[in-house]
């Protein structure tokens, strides 16, 4: 069987731009409709974002309950981030993954777990700088502290992506904010 193509209808495309008037995105969606087998009209719509936080992003919804605009403007961060970022959505934080070491490692001494002479050698053991999570833990399970048999994975960190957070602030909430203002007129 040879791939087909077809033509479809063509999409609604928005231009988002930051507060002080560069470009953060072009935002194109397409909504059909089609009944189901009881008479009532599935909602389906796609959106693809092409924009300066991150991405591309895109998704596709075969049904949502709702015409797409009214449905962009009901659904919660988590679920709209989730969606268009695959689940990728956070990345390693090495800050705050040290944090958890130094704080195990004081945890250890105090419940004598380490001498003061281990718990010395551990902090001065800790790594300095951030090399991935992947050599984070490496590095930790090369410590003697830390040498149980399991990788020290419980010690990982992670935040959200800052692309994330800046798409969500300079691009989502004023494209669902405009979303609304078109629903209402």
């Amino acid at each position: 069987m040879s791939a087909t193509v077809t033509k479809q209808p063509p999409m609604e495309r928005y231009d988002v731009h930051a507060a002080r008037g560069e470009w953060a995105a072009t935002i194109a969606l397409r909504e059909w409709v089609r009944p189901n087998n009881r008479g009532n009209e599935l909602h389906g719509g796609e959106i693809l974002i092409n924009s300066d936080w991150g991405g591309p992003y895109a998704y596709s919804w075969g049904n949502m309950g709702s015409p797409l605009k009214q449905f962009l403007c009901q659904i919660s961060r988590d679920y709209i981030i989730t969606k268009l970022t695959n689940g990728n959505d956070t990345e390693f934080d090495f800050d705050a993954s040290l944090a958890a070491v130094k704080k195990e490692i004081l945890r250890m001494r105090k419940e004598r777990e380490l001498s003061h002479f281990q718990a010395r050698m551990a902090m001065d053991d800790i790594p300095s700088e951030d090399e991935g999570q992947d050599q984070f833990i490496r590095r930790l399970w090369d410590m003697e502290a830390f040498r149980n048999g399991d990788p020290p994975t419980e010690f990982v960190k992670e935040r959200e992506c800052p692309q994330i957070t800046g798409f969500y602030k300079n691009v989502w909430i004023p494209f669902t904010d405009h979303l609304r203002t078109e629903l209402a007129s």
